[in-house]
């Protein structure tokens, strides 16, 4: 029996047997399904999956000063697995769930990372956010690229208050990016 697939906002879905599973279109292969789905046809099953996907995005978290979604605990916990972050930005991701409501600098990142200085830590951050926006179908627009990757940042932080002792702002760690992070620090090592 040939599988029906369908490409469906940032989601393959693959529908046989009316048993309809969702992945993710831009995670890197060998991840496994983000959902599934069960119905009396194929047909069914990818309308159910579709209901499910659109509800788990609906109930998404809101930074209404910023209008715009940012990705749930469990959208983290598959972004964090879908995406190969390259050892120094996995490594401010840590750092940054780490910080929580204390908030890291840039500069600290920086350091974190072993980057000379916090614009490299701030492009590379917002480049990783990017992706995982892309990859969750979240998306924050600004005036030009380099600035649409710092404003990706949002999705994964907020802006915190500057630091006392050198006057620079700080990153603080969505709660969902936090805990599914604390998640992946807990599971043992392969």
């Amino acid at each position: 029996m040939k599988p029906t697939i369908v490409d469906w906002n940032h989601y393959t879905l693959k529908a046989a047997g009316g048993r309809a599973l969702a992945y993710l279109t831009h995670a890197k292969a060998g991840v496994g399904p983000f959902a599934e789905a069960k119905g009396k046809t194929d047909e069914a099953a990818l309308e159910a999956l579709q209901a499910e996907l659109t509800n788990r995005e609906a109930e998404r978290p809101r930074d209404h000063g910023r209008k715009i979604q940012t990705p749930t605990q469990s959208e983290f916990e598959w972004a964090i697995e879908a995406l190969d972050f390259s050892d120094p930005v996995d490594g401010m991701l840590r750092a940054l769930a780490l910080a929580g409501r204390e908030g890291i600098s840039a500069g600290e990142l920086a350091e974190v990372a072993g980057y000379s200085d916090y614009s490299a830590a701030n492009l590379q951050l917002g480049l990783a956010a990017a992706e995982i926006g892309k990859l969750l179908g979240l998306r924050v627009k600004n005036e030009t690229q380099e600035t649409d990757s710092v404003a990706a940042t949002f999705l994964i932080a907020d802006e915190g208050p500057k630091k006392a002792e050198t006057g620079n702002w700080t990153w603080i760690p969505r709660p969902e990016l936090v805990a599914a992070m604390d998640i992946k620090q807990k599971k043992p090592a392969a």
